[in-house]
């Protein structure tokens, strides 16, 4: 079967390395806003000439326009919206989200977590190991964060909302803590937040160390009161888009396996 013709467009460096992913296995592939490409054609030639669009994650940052980082152009979701199929790391109309990709998810969060890591490594005077360190959430990021963490000889206490994950913390050799006890900060010598909700805030701020190491991996605007962290100097880090900024290359082979996994399937049924 003839390999479809795709535009890539908008986007990080995720962008440009899924441009050059795509020409390596065989995919004619056009692209318009990527980073470190210069555009060819105008948008609506790549629109008309091309048989599926593949959009940035995430698809948008104002609910507008695409999320483009390489120019200051806007292009509204509304202009790519023409009919052909559409895939994205986002919701808008009918475009596919590859965001709700299961193993996407799952890859992704491995690179958020392995990130974080680093991020421990690079901005504190303390190693992972030995430290006692605070994991706040136990989603996708905060499993795989916990055990890379305990892997290198941290000390990790893990919050909990409800019972349900006892079992699994308890067959790990994990410590934990219920969210609502969670009062006194001071034991910790790092603590990474996974929830989006405002859990770190002044009046648990207050009781950590003054060289308390705080890295904030929830989405925008974090569940630190950063406002409160540095007017009292302590070091609390919001870190985003972490599989963009430390592994883009491994990152975009993520996106690519998804989209093509899911052309192939439609071409199979």
């Amino acid at each position: 079967m003839k390999k479809q013709k795709i535009a890539v467009i908008g986007g990080d460096l995720r962008q440009y390395y899924l441009v050059s992913l795509l020409r390596a296995n065989g995919y004619q592939t056009a692209f318009y806003d990527v980073v470190n490409l210069q555009n060819h054609a105008a948008l609506q030639d790549i629109l008309d000439s091309n048989d599926l669009l593949i959009l940035p994650y995430p698809l948008t940052k104002d609910g507008v326009n695409i999320h483009i980082t390489c120019c200051e152009e806007k292009i509204p979701l509304e202009t790519v919206a023409t009919g052909k199929p559409v895939f994205a790391g986002g919701n808008y109309k009918n475009f596919i989200n590859y965001a709700k990709d299961p193993a996407l998810i799952e890859a992704n969060s491995a690179l958020t977590a392995e990130a974080a890591v680093s991020i421990a490594v690079e901005n504190s005077e303390k190693s992972i190991f030995g430290s006692k360190i605070l994991v706040i959430g136990y989603g996708n990021i905060g499993k795989l964060l916990a055990d890379d963490l305990q892997t290198m000889g941290g000390q990790v206490t893990v919050t909990v909302r409800d019972t349900k994950h006892l079992p699994a913390l308890e067959k790990k050799g994990f410590h934990y803590i219920y969210m609502e006890d969670l009062k006194d900060l001071f034991a910790y010598d790092m603590i990474f937040n996974t929830a989006p909700a405002p859990v770190l805030d002044a009046s648990r701020l207050a009781t950590c160390q003054n060289d308390v190491l705080i890295i904030d991996l929830a989405s925008m605007p974090g569940g630190t009161d950063f406002s409160f962290a540095q007017q009292n100097k302590i070091r609390a880090l919001l870190a985003l888009s972490l599989p963009a900024k430390k592994s883009p290359k491994t990152a975009a082979q993520i996106i690519y396996n998804s989209v093509i996994n899911n052309i192939q399937r439609e071409e199979k049924l």
